[in-house]
């Protein structure tokens, strides 16, 4: 069952969705079902079918799919002597290198559960994850002052933390050739046992803990790579943080794993590094977000001299692609834009490469499964006919039905039939193509007056003298909200000006942001997405422009 055609994929599917929602599913083969949906199973199937084939590529180093098996088998071998077995939780702080892909497998191969912080996150989001997620071990790239910090408030909190590893240690481990595993037993996993923890995508709070079982991970990622057309001569550029869920998983790294592609793995969001590394590697498809893959824009139209002729096609994610920059990708990188919409709780939606131009640039496509069931739905929950905006709830085959250890909150995120609260603004058109409008709560309620801000960050953008913007909504007390514009400008420009520009583009009166404020950079979360909260710390620190 490791290679399964179109119909066998479309019945697995409906069985996960089937038995996700405790739904009777018929006859199946169980054994069949957990080699497939098993990482290790899939590993040791790609490692022996491709012995000799590229995995990896970090730096100048590149590992072959029989090399990579030995190496995290060696892993494997190692924390299970160490005492560690299925259902213990490694927390995993780790930059960009060929060690994140190796510890994790490791981890996956053993049913130990990896909890995947981002390198940017620091000891407040560090200690509630290990508290909440009752790690046992932590694994970082180097043990300095502000983690024995950690360590020390571990011990005094009488926390259940046994290890602290270095991985460069776990390197030279991985690379003893003295370490006999032939008589090492994998777990038994089965594919509804929890993968991974990833920790969800917002600003406010400590992050919410999101348990993607085997079988759901390597569905997701496999309807991706299916709707990509990926296969075995794929070569994915992985520049963004490995932690977090588009670059892993959507289609990501396990998606051309799966496909027994190569991964190349970069360590600076850069366009020197990126455009570098597309030559040099024949990459053939990277993930970016917007702000990225705008730097990337700007530097190509300086330099065009990197040859990108391996490059089929950018995916562009994490945040709502800017009409400015979308109608340009093609052109400037000889290469399809593919746009996706996801959540590492579950749902992802991209285009389909053989997609018109308009609707590559237009929207963020369709569900990757056809079991996923989406409805937009209204402030009182009640579904509303296509093409209305609203927020989105959906449900699926691979979608999770509650949080990790946050029962108690279940209504706030999911209805009380089940379908996930994305807490996105969208609208769906009559062909099924999903528009995503921005985030629910970003809505700027102006004096009873419902506004998006990307309606007015895409105007904007059209705007030569502005490089980047943001529109948020701050309190006012006889208003609601005021909008206000945050702008980097390659110019002079004013509050006056924009809104003549506005006009110029028929904006509505009450969309006009009533105040200004310049910045000379915008600020980023982890994931290089403009953070609007930081701008609103910024517009409450600063005096705004009024004219």
């Amino acid at each position: 069952m490791i290679n399964l055609n179109e119909d066998e994929f479309y019945e697995l599917g409906k069985y996960l969705y089937h038995k996700r929602w405790n739904i009777e599913t018929g006859e199946n083969s169980q054994k069949e079902i957990n080699n497939y949906l098993n990482f290790g199973k899939r590993m040791e199937y790609l490692a022996k079918k491709y012995p000799s084939k590229c995995a990896i590529v970090c730096e100048d180093e590149q590992i072959s799919y029989s090399e990579f098996r030995k190496r995290y088998l060696r892993l494997s071998y190692y924390f299970k002597n160490q005492g560690f077995k299925k259902g213990d939780k490694f927390a995993l702080h780790l930059e960009n290198s060929e060690m994140f892909i190796i510890i994790l497998f490791s981890l996956l191969e053993l049913g130990i559960v990896p909890v995947l912080l981002l390198p940017a996150h620091e000891k407040k989001e560090i200690m509630g994850v290990v508290k909440k997620a009752d790690v046992k071990a932590i694994i970082v790239d180097k043990r300095d002052a502000s983690y024995e910090e950690i360590i020390d408030e571990v011990v005094r909190e009488n926390i259940n933390l046994e290890k602290v590893y270095i991985s460069m240690e776990l390197k030279n481990i991985s690379l003893d050739e003295n370490i006999d595993f032939t008589d090492f037993v994998s777990e038994e996993v089965d594919f509804n046992d929890t993968a991974l923890l990833l920790l969800s995508g917002g600003t406010t709070g400590l992050p919410k803990l999101i348990a993607r079982t085997q079988g759901d991970y390597i569905y997701n990622n496999e309807a991706l790579a299916r709707r990509l057309l990926l296969n075995e001569e794929s070569v994915f550029l992985s520049i963004l943080p490995l932690a977090h869920n588009f670059p892993l998983g959507a289609p990501g790294i396990m998606g051309t794993l799966l496909c027994g592609g190569k991964v190349v793995v970069g360590k600076y969001a850069t366009p020197l590094e990126i455009l570098y590394l597309i030559e040099k590697e024949k990459v053939t498809f990277v993930s970016l977000v917007p702000t990225v893959l705008n730097m990337c824009m700007q530097y190509r139209k300086i330099d065009d001299s990197d040859d990108l002729k391996s490059l089929e096609f950018i995916m562009v994610g994490g945040a709502v692609l800017p009409a400015k920059l979308s109608k340009n990708v093609d052109k400037l990188f000889g290469a399809k834009l593919i746009q996706i919409y996801g959540t590492a709780e579950g749902l992802c939606c991209c285009n389909f490469l053989q997609d018109d131009f308009e609707t590559r640039i237009s929207c963020q496509g369709k569900p990757c499964s056809p079991f996923d069931i989406l409805k937009i739905v209204d402030e009182n929950g009640n579904e509303l006919p296509k093409g209305k905006e609203g927020e989105l709830v959906t449900k699926g085959p691979y979608t999770i039905k509650s949080y990790y250890q946050l029962e108690e909150k279940q209504m706030e995120y999911f209805t009380s039939d089940g379908f996930y609260k994305t807490g996105d603004r969208v609208k769906i058109d009559k062909r099924g193509n999903v528009f995503v409008l921005g985030r629910a709560k970003e809505q700027i309620n102006r004096a009873g007056e419902k506004i998006m801000p990307l309606e007015i960050e895409e105007a904007l953008l059209t705007n030569e003298a502005i490089d980047e913007c943001a529109i948020a909504g701050v309190k006012d007390e006889l208003l609601g909200n005021r909008i206000c514009a945050f702008v980097k400008a390659n110019k002079n420009i004013t509050l006056n000006d924009i809104k003549k520009y506005l006009k110029s583009k028929n904006m509505a009166s009450f969309k006009m942001p009533d105040e200004l404020i310049l910045v000379d950079s915008m600020p980023y979360t982890a994931v290089k997405k403009i953070d609007k909260n930081k701008l609103i710390k910024i517009f409450e620190k600063r005096k705004p422009v009024f004219t």
